[in-house]
């Protein structure tokens, strides 16, 4: 045991239990401007003192001692959250466990809600979406493998955006010799899956529209040679001010899907987050997308963006229904550490569970599923990032991405691989985020990623 202090969120914590999750949980209440809290732990009992109010309970474990801090954090503030204690990503990953110790969907549900106190529509809504995904992923699950491709340059940086992209202007000259090496690099790895079999490609950004036509169908046309059987692959091009025919209709000759992302359909807000383009821009390259034959569009959609209420959002929806995306992801705004925004965002969440209740309603009414989720860090009102779809138009690279149930093989600066190990275990291997030492470093980062999939594959040099 041992006290530790947090200055930016105003708490001491001196307990034997994990302090990481209590902190999450306090974030989701607090944000980073909570009130003074101190915890301390004596003979099996905590207590929690909250601007000098003490609360004491008999705890055993940390799952006692987080809904117990639950409980606190709530009467304190006058407020529930939707997720109760879950502060991860993955919630449907607490379903899967809960299913695989052979609990019914009634049992699974009161678990949620009882020892979780999760919301009953958030729990219904976790249960729905896991009974969709399952036989996908019993189909990744075998043999299968993903790849991840990114493109880290953008127009301009959106002003609630934390990935890692770099301003294409003046940075025009590394695009070529960029795709070179990302060839470079897929060619290296992928000798380490020949007995595994790819299910989908996912060319992300950043955004990859910065390419030039000539450079995207390079692109395409190497994955195309080199991947002749992979049934979908995704064309972020998700501003839609880097697009024009020849791009789209480029991207329409491989590919068959294609993200063309609204944010919102409100013209000043597109220029308060940074955006050069207006909605009709978004109208036109889904005219052109259509004509091209892409039978996959995802738009996404994002509650609480500034300056915004719940009125404009559903002018949004209605407009995005207009356009008719056989995906759309609603995106609740999460203002991370890195942003732009951060430094002057207040989060405003007194109405932040109607911009999830009415997507959903909206959404589903006119035929779509949720049929993935993920959660994240400060996000607006402790909710969720939700995808939907039409019938026949899931995204197998999302539910393998967000469920981890299958290798994600990723490349370029930046990007995550995420590898099972020969006992079962997913680990990470990150490339250099910098763009210029991704090239220059090259070698030493592919010496370094070959070792580490040797060693998770469980491979030698004869079985390549």
């Amino acid at each position: 045991m041992f006290l530790e202090k947090d200055s930016l969120m105003n708490i001491e914590y001196y307990a034997p239990f994990n302090r990481l999750s209590i902190e999450e949980l306090y974030k989701a209440f607090f944000h980073n401007n909570g009130p003074k809290t101190h915890f301390s732990y004596e003979d099996g009992t905590i207590q929690i003192t909250i601007n000098g109010q003490g609360y004491i309970e008999v705890v055993e474990n940390q799952f006692e001692f987080k809904r117990f801090a639950y409980d606190v954090f709530s009467k304190f503030s006058g407020r529930s959250l939707p997720w109760g204690i879950l502060t991860g990503v993955r919630p449907g990953k607490l379903v899967d466990r809960l299913r695989q110790e052979n609990n019914n969907q009634v049992e699974i549900y009161d678990i949620l809600t009882n020892d979780y106190m999760i919301n009953p529509s958030k729990a219904k809504l976790i249960v729905q979406i896991s009974d969709l995904q399952e036989p996908y992923k019993n189909n990744l699950k075998i043999k299968k493998y993903c790849l991840y491709i990114h493109i880290p340059f953008c127009p301009s940086i959106c002003s609630y955006c934390s990935f890692t992209s770099t301003p294409i202007k003046g940075k025009e000259s590394l695009l070529d010799p960029y795709i070179n090496f990302l060839e470079h690099e897929i060619d290296s790895i992928i000798g380490y899956y020949n007995n595994t079999s790819i299910e989908s490609i996912y060319i992300g950004g950043g955004t990859p529209s910065v390419l030039s036509a000539k450079q995207i169908n390079k692109l395409m046309e190497y994955l195309h040679r080199i991947f002749p059987k992979v049934s979908e692959i995704t064309f972020e091009a998700g501003r839609v001010d880097t697009l024009d025919r020849e791009k789209i209709n480029t991207i329409a000759m491989y590919s068959n899907r294609i993200s063309l992302n609204a944010q919102t359909s409100n013209t000043e807000t597109l220029k308060r987050i940074g955006r050069t383009h207006a909605f009709y821009d978004l109208e036109k390259s889904f005219f052109i997308a259509r004509e091209a034959g892409i039978k996959t569009i995802n738009s996404d959609l994002i509650g609480g963006l500034p300056g915004e209420n719940i009125s404009v959002f559903k002018k949004s929806l209605m407009d995005m229904d207009a356009l008719k995306p056989e995906n759309l992801t609603v995106h609740m705004l999460a203002v991370k550490k890195g942003a732009q925004l951060k430094s002057n965002y207040h989060y405003n969440n007194k109405d932040s569970n109607d911009y999830a209740q009415v997507a959903y309603e909206y959404v589903t009414d006119r035929g779509y599923l949720p049929y993935y989720l993920y959660r994240q860090k400060q996000i607006l009102g402790n909710l969720e990032n939700i995808g939907y779809s039409k019938d026949g138009h899931v995204n197998i690279y999302n539910i393998a991405m967000m469920e981890e149930v299958c290798d994600i093989i990723a490349v370029g600066a930046g990007s995550v691989s995420k590898v099972f190990d020969n006992r079962g275990r997913f680990d990470s291997f990150t490339n250099y985020r910098d763009i210029t030492l991704y090239m220059s470093k090259f070698n030493d980062l592919l010496r370094n990623k070959k070792a580490w999939l040797s060693e998770r594959r469980n491979l030698t040099l004869s079985d390549l």
